[in-house]
């Protein structure tokens, strides 16, 4: 079967993620920096887009934001969510990650991120969980199969839990 354009606007996209080629911005998180795009980052992200409007590099330098407030790791997760529409995270199954990521997809104004992470959680956990926001607030509803196995009770509870209370990994 042929690729499809969105297959290889995904190959391309994640080429000029990995290799930062022709890169006008520069991300850093806790010693690690990613070379990238502005026109991708805020044309996906309402939040680079808010940053880079604000930021005034000097004319041919690369715009730079810095971002304390979460890992390193789940920092590349996002930024390749945004040039992917893929999640990826060597811990993807652990369920404090997911909830990290979820809550840095508020964060970063990414609903698509969260949307993603909740259809990963159903997946793999067969507990459906659907969320609804209020402006300003987060909320959820949770509907849960007839059974499910206490693992499964255990893990999702704790993945509310760190999500409400903001937990980081």
């Amino acid at each position: 079967m042929a690729p499809t354009l969105d297959d290889i606007k995904t190959v391309g996209d994640l080429t000029l993620f990995r290799t930062g080629m022709h890169y006008d911005t520069v991300v850093h998180c806790k010693g690690v920096h990613w070379t990238l795009h502005k026109s991708i980052l805020s044309s996906r992200c309402e939040w680079f887009k808010e940053k880079l409007a604000a930021a005034k590099p000097q004319e041919g330098r690369p715009a730079v934001i810095t971002i304390y407030e979460f890992p390193s790791d789940l920092v590349n997760t996002l930024l390749r969510f945004i040039y992917t529409a893929q999640v990826w995270h060597p811990c993807i199954n652990d369920h404090r990650v997911v909830a990290t990521l979820y809550n840095m997809s508020t964060h970063f104004q990414l609903p698509k991120l969260g949307s993603a992470l909740v259809a990963e959680m159903q997946r793999r956990t067969g507990v459906l969980v659907s969320v609804r926001r209020r402006s300003g607030s987060s909320g959820g509803r949770l509907v849960v199969p007839r059974r499910f196995t206490k693992k499964q009770l255990d893990e999702l509870v704790e993945a509310v839990r760190i999500a409400y209370n903001g937990d980081r990994v």
